[in-house]
């Protein structure tokens, strides 16, 4: 209790003497006149009155953008500070300021020295301007300060901003005295101060130095929340009133005027316009008050202080031990999200993307290093500047458009943009992502733009569809193949019934010329018809193409025979050839249907309107590889053939689809469209290319080209009238085509030897396992039901090994000669075959069964 009293008493007694001390320090300093300052009348000379009744008016010309100071409102008033005070000045000295409003500061300026107005407001006094200007006392002092973040907590000066990122407005004379007097720091100069506002707003860079007022009128327009004003700066901005130099008068006058203004209107002025709070200066009555009241309360804190220094001691160590605790974590907290924002600068510059910040009007406000490149400028050069300032306009309006579009699309937008890099030169295909960003109110203040390089990507997917469109066409080829075998499979066999009956008829009818001569008609047709089907065979992949060193220009002039037979008289044939020896590797039959498929296409071109088919055939030479319509030919000697019409020409469409199976130009019932499909096979299977050029109404040209071979050429053909080796011998026959056995029958009793023909290869082989040596050769299909040739020769041999075996089939794919002699078969004839074929392999297969006979009883 008796502490409590002495609490108590001292409280009282400490509460007394604050009340008494801080009456002392009120009334100590309290200046002589309160309220407003008396007001003066004006005093003007006689001179002076006289001098303004001779310049009823006077112009006065304006910055028309110098906000707040001096502008042009959206009605077209002139506003601002330095209006305010001119309107007062008006009222004061009953005077009459005509406002002229110019194009910019530099229009004024040319006025003033051009003598077409005679008064500036809020200028600046330089030795430059003394030469054409007089000025009064200036009215205008604004305190130039410091803005930075909210974070920011410390009372900065210029002398604590060394080391840290500053930004400035360009072309300001008060940029070049900061610059002078603190040459360490780092200034960084932008060409306006919204742009200044915005790097501080979003932490580009540390803080930025102008003057209060333009700054506090910016950031109220603009609606930036998250700046403040962290210190002042010296010099102030100080401005005021400039009269032409050929007017002294006017310059004492509102010198006089300017005297008349009390401080209470200056502060009313200041307070209209300038938000952003700042200490003003202090009088020296004022700081000798605020000092005594200050004593006092350092007096009475020092005396509460001795009172509860115990009760407080203990508090105040628990207190500063989590303060410590509290700093500590602050300055790891620091320490960290200055790493982060230092991390996240790095992570953005080496972002292989482009990435950019614009704002709402689409000046840059950020970009990385790769965006660097692109505009061929450092990211300081970028910003507070638009696209227009670096690439030409049609472009730019297609980024403007984009980020319109994103903007107000609420949403990420993403396009496809073609660019040129300034950098290099080089082209890229840009997939750009633009997203709106919005500020912590949720105000849209700009865009982000991401955009990554889909150059390869976009290549990828083009050839990923040329190999797509080359994989069905494969897919198409071999479907065919496999339907045009099976298709000439059975043709075969009806062929050979056709071929083997023809010449039992022929046989038959012996003395009758005239009959004799139409069924060598058939017999040939009939040939035609098989190497038709060897070609479909040779297409389908199933038969094996018999190749061997011909010369061309004798299959060209054969087939130029054929040819001048079946065109139009109106159509004139040339021909060239400049390599009459020309050897190739190939089949004659393919190379007569390669010949024949491009002749008469190029004489139905013409079929109508008549024209020439111009033939040529020389030989070059490869020094390089060379990429064709067709394949790759490598370096080395080709025979060339050129086939040029000058018919109706081929539609470009067309062109590309020209050697695709069943692909005609043709009208219905004249064409199949397989020619050449076929062609494109041969040549290609020959390591040789074509190439097509064609234009419609002028003609096309095709060019074949196929390696040219050293060595002798071998030519062989086929007649009907060949004589017919005759033998005997006992032949076991078996076919599963019923007319086959029949005409093979009769054929070879006709040339004298004894026949056995079956249809089943497993009653053949009963058969012959019953009678072994009963016969002298075997005569076997390949095709054919439960058991095949090679299977139904294989279990023969075993039986006996000497009997020779003639293997007939329609195509021999995977027939090699290792295989046929593993299973005894001494021979293989093609279906479908001719008497004299058929004559002269029997009688061969005979011969060497005679003399492995012989062998075999002398050893």
């Amino acid at each position: 209790m008796k502490l409590k009293k002495e609490i108590q008493t001292c409280s009282r007694l400490i509460l007394l003497m604050f009340c008494f001390l801080f009456s002392l320090g009120m009334f100590a300093g309290l200046p002589s006149v309160s309220g407003k300052e008396a007001t003066h009348q004006i005093n003007l000379t006689d001179n002076e009155k006289a001098w303004l009744k001779e310049h009823p008016i006077i112009k006065l010309a304006p910055d028309p953008e110098f906000k707040p100071i001096e502008f042009f409102d959206q009605k077209g008033f002139y506003t601002g500070i330095a209006a305010d005070f001119a309107q007062l000045l008006e009222q004061k000295l009953g005077i009459k300021f005509e406002v002229i409003r110019c194009a910019n500061w530099d229009d004024v300026t040319q006025r003033i020295k051009n003598r077409e107005v005679d008064v500036l407001n809020a200028v600046v006094k330089t030795p430059q301007r003394e030469v054409y200007l007089i000025f009064p006392t200036p009215y205008l002092k604004i305190p130039s300060v410091i803005i930075t973040r909210n974070n920011v907590n410390a009372h900065l000066s210029l002398d604590m901003l060394e080391g840290m990122k500053v930004v400035m407005v360009s072309g300001y004379g008060y940029v070049d005295l900061i610059r002078i007097k603190y040459p360490k720091l780092n200034i960084e100069l932008v060409p306006e101060l919204k742009t200044a506002l915005r790097k501080v707003s979003f932490g580009m860079v540390d803080a930025f130095v102008g003057d209060l007022a333009t700054t506090s009128f910016y950031i109220e327009s603009e609606g930036i929340t998250n700046l403040k004003l962290a210190g002042e700066t010296d010099p102030p901005n100080i401005s005021g009133f400039a009269v032409r130099s050929d007017w002294p008068e006017l310059s004492n006058i509102l010198e006089k005027g300017m005297a008349l203004i009390t401080e209470d209107e200056k502060k009313s002025i200041f307070k209209k316009w300038i938000h952003l709070t700042v200490e003003p200066g202090m009088a020296m009555q004022e700081i000798k008050r605020y000092s005594l009241i200050i004593a006092c309360i350092i007096l009475i804190l020092i005396i509460c202080f001795l009172l509860w220094n115990r009760q407080l001691k203990r508090v105040v160590n628990l207190r500063t031990e989590d303060l410590r605790k509290e700093i500590e974590e602050r300055r790891r907290t620091e320490k960290a999200l200055g790493q982060s924002e230092s991390y996240l600068r790095t992570l953005i510059h080496t972002i292989p993307e482009l990435v950019w910040l614009k704002d709402k009007d689409g000046i840059y406000l950020f970009c990385n290093s790769r965006f660097e490149r692109f505009f061929g400028a450092k990211e300081e050069k970028i910003i507070g500047k638009t696209d227009y300032d670096f690439v030409d306009k049609s472009l730019a309006d297609l980024f403007r458009e984009n980020d319109k579009l994103a903007m107000f699309k609420d949403g990420s937008s993403i396009n496809e943009e073609e660019v040129t890099y300034a950098d290099d030169g080089h082209h890229e295909i840009l997939e750009t992502i633009k997203t709106p960003m919005y500020d912590s109110d949720g105000q849209l203040f700009g865009v982000l733009g991401i955009a990554r390089d889909i150059t390869e990507r976009m290549q990828a997917e083009k050839e990923r569809k040329k190999l797509e469109g080359q994989l069905r066409q494969s897919h198409k080829m071999e479907a065919i193949g496999t339907l045009a075998g099976g298709i000439a499979h059975d043709f075969n066999n009806i062929l050979s019934s056709v071929l083997g009956f023809t010449e039992l008829a022929k046989l038959g009818v012996s003395g009758n010329k005239d009959v004799i001569k139409h069924l060598d008609h058939v017999l040939t047709a009939g040939i035609r018809a098989r190497d038709l089907v060897k070609h479909i065979l040779t297409f389908s992949r199933r038969a094996d193409v018999q190749k061997g060193l011909v010369e061309i220009t004798p299959l060209i002039k054969e087939c130029l025979k054929f040819l001048k037979a079946s065109v139009p008289s109106n159509v004139e044939i040339k021909q060239s050839f400049d390599a009459e020896d020309s050897v190739i590797l190939a089949d004659p039959t393919q190379i007569h249907q390669v010949l024949m498929n491009f002749f008469t296409n190029s004489a139905y071109a013409m079929k109508n309107k008549g024209g020439v088919l111009d033939i040529r055939l020389k030989s070059i030479e490869i020094q390089v590889s060379e990429i064709f319509q067709i394949n790759e030919l490598k370096p080395g000697r080709y025979i060339q053939l050129t086939i040029t019409d000058t018919g109706c020409g081929i539609p470009k469409m067309a062109i590309k689809r020209i050697f695709e199976p069943f692909f005609t130009t043709k009208e219905r019932g004249e064409g199949t469209g397989m020619g050449l499909s076929i062609a494109y096979g041969i040549i290609k299977d020959m390591n040789g290319a074509i190439t097509v050029h064609s234009e419609p109404g002028l003609g096309t040209t095709f060019q074949v080209i196929i390696p040219e071979h050293m060595g002798e050429p071998v030519t062989g053909k086929v007649t009907v009238d060949k004589p017919l080796a005759t033998g005997e011998g006992r032949i076991l026959l078996v076919d599963d085509e019923a007319s086959i056995v029949d005409w093979i029958s009769q054929i070879l009793l006709k040339l004298g030897y004894k026949v056995t023909g079956l249809r089943s290869s497993l009653e053949t082989f009963k058969l012959f396992k019953q009678n072994p040596n009963d016969f002298d050769l075997v005569l076997t299909d390949m095709t054919m039901p439960h058991m095949n040739g090679i299977e139904l020769s294989r279990q023969i041999i075993a039986l006996r090994p000497d009997i020779p075996i003639i293997l007939c089939t329609g195509f021999s794919e995977g027939l090699t000669s290792q295989i046929l002699k593993n299973n005894g078969i001494v021979d293989m004839i093609m279906k479908p075959m001719i008497a004299s074929e058929l004559a002269q392999t029997v009688s061969r297969a005979l011969d060497k069964g005679l003399k492995h006979d012989y062998a075999r009883k002398q050893s």
